[in-house]
């Protein structure tokens, strides 16, 4: 929570906002900022889901999305680098995973319906529901192929582990961007400054 990654067109990219407001409610909020990075001969990642539904299978139909993620791409993404593959439509499908962990059995349905790759120019928005199958893919370049992932939510919801903002970074916010992250800790100390290249 730095520059430049705190900088809100990052932290609360006005596209990514307006999606959230329409999709989840303006009273959102966030407590999750990290990265996914496929690093050169990367594999294949289970096909899997970031969290499940609501009530599990309790409620027999899917509920609105209340968790979702915002993934912008620091670098060009490929086939030749690991683009993500996503199954458009799975948040809708009201399953649980297997209990032993075992994701062999969504692969196995995944073959039955169709996935997309996520090709995009770096500092591209993907924003999808946390519910959606996905998968990060081999990694057989010589790049790395990062992107950052900003998890919001509804804002009824409990908060998951807060993020440790620094005050700086705090105070410098606009009242809108500290709404969004409002009930994460507001640190005195920072972590040292990030060089990037130009």
């Amino acid at each position: 929570m730095i520059p430049p990654f705190s900088d809100p067109r990052v932290v609360a990219n006005p596209i990514g906002v307006q999606i959230m407001e329409a999709s989840i409610g303006t009273n959102f909020r966030s407590s999750f900022y990290h990265s996914n990075t496929a690093y050169p001969g990367s594999d294949h990642q289970q096909i899997h889901r970031d969290t499940g539904h609501l009530f599990k299978t309790d409620y027999p139909a899917p509920l609105p999305v209340t968790h979702v993620v915002v993934n912008i791409s620091l670098t060009d993404f490929t086939l030749e680098n690991g683009s993500t593959e996503v199954w458009p439509g799975t948040h809708l499908i009201v399953d649980t995973d297997p209990a032993d962990g075992s994701m062999e059995q969504l692969a196995e349905r995944a073959k039955l319906l169709p996935s997309m790759r996520t090709n995009m120019p770096a500092g591209s928005l993907v924003v999808r529901d946390l519910r959606m199958w996905h998968r990060g893919m081999p990694n057989p370049s010589n790049e790395v192929r990062t992107m950052l992932a900003l998890v919001y939510q509804s804002g009824w919801l409990a908060t998951g582990t807060p993020i440790d903002i620094p005050r700086k970074t705090w105070k410098a916010w606009p009242e809108r961007v500290q709404e969004i992250f409002r009930g994460n800790k507001i640190v005195d100390t920072a972590p040292a400054e990030v060089a990037v290249p130009a």
